[in-house]
């Protein structure tokens, strides 16, 4: 049975500090009006199709007989929009949307074929236009609905805001703090407190963990095994190092307590 460690860890992380930093109501304020079009949702439309292919490079006959056909249920769908969905099953050659009876679902500008698009946003809910001519074909178009552009008010983008800014200002607090982390714990080694106070971070405890073993978080992570294996720690009573185990994450470690290794009896 390998030698194992029940710990005792601090761990500063920008995350851990995202509770412990604030935003006042000015700064939300500042931000939102400094990015007044990021909170602005742009028109989108709800549009089906009928597409009958015609290649950019496909012959005039071909061309003609691609045209026809879409007319011809342009004509249709205008004389019974209802039958729509039932024409673009059995005729539309987008095999994406046919099954669904043509439906696009909503869409904003710069999202589809220019054409298709310049179409399809001077139309109104329930117009039916067309035959409109893409590099993929001809399309007849039922727009089914319009979603006008709408934009945030303050209040209901001060949560986004505000989750956005404590991030940023607790990454800027995990810069600052993470010098003085190492340093409150290799001076005074003897204690996991100066480190925990300095960020006002929680003191944890692990569940025993084996040397040379993959432990459960964070002890998963082999150089805070390794470190917390150490002499100096295990034989020194003293706090380990400041271990990098991720992107912006140190976790200073001390053990609790120890159980040599040992054999196990034959018996058992």
């Amino acid at each position: 049975i390998p030698e194992m460690a029940r710990a005792e860890y601090v761990e500063l992380s920008a995350e851990a500090l995202t509770p412990t930093v604030t935003v006042p109501p000015e700064e939300i304020k500042t931000f939102y009006e400094a990015n007044a079009a990021r909170f602005v949702q742009k028109e989108e439309r709800k549009a089906s199709h009928i597409l009958i292919n015609a290649a950019k490079d496909a012959k005039d006959d071909a061309k003609a007989a691609a045209k026809a056909k879409a007319d011809d249920l342009y004509a249709q769908v205008k004389k019974n929009p209802k039958a729509f969905a039932d024409l673009a099953k059995k005729n539309s050659q987008d095999t994406g949307s046919a099954a669904n009876g043509g439906d696009l679902g909503f869409f904003g500008k710069g999202m589809m074929v220019k054409p298709f698009e310049e179409a399809a946003f001077k139309a109104g809910k329930g117009d039916i236009v067309g035959p409109v001519l893409s590099d993929f074909g001809y399309h007849v178009i039922m727009v089914t609905d319009v979603r006008p552009e709408k934009g945030k008010s303050l209040a209901e983008a001060t949560p986004e805001i505000d989750g956005e800014l404590k991030k940023q200002k607790a990454q800027r607090k995990f810069t600052e703090l993470a010098e003085k982390f190492a340093t409150a714990a290799y001076e005074q080694s003897a204690s996991l407190k100066a480190a925990a106070a300095l960020a006002g971070l929680p003191i944890k405890q692990s569940p025993w963990v084996s040397k040379g073993q993959t432990g459960v978080p964070p002890f998963t992570n082999q150089k805070l095994l390794t470190a917390l294996f150490s002499d100096e720690v295990m034989k020194n009573k003293r706090n380990s190092e400041a271990v990098e185990t991720a992107p912006n994450n140190l976790i200073v470690a001390r053990m609790l307590e120890s159980k040599p290794a040992t054999v196990r009896p034959l018996p058992e």
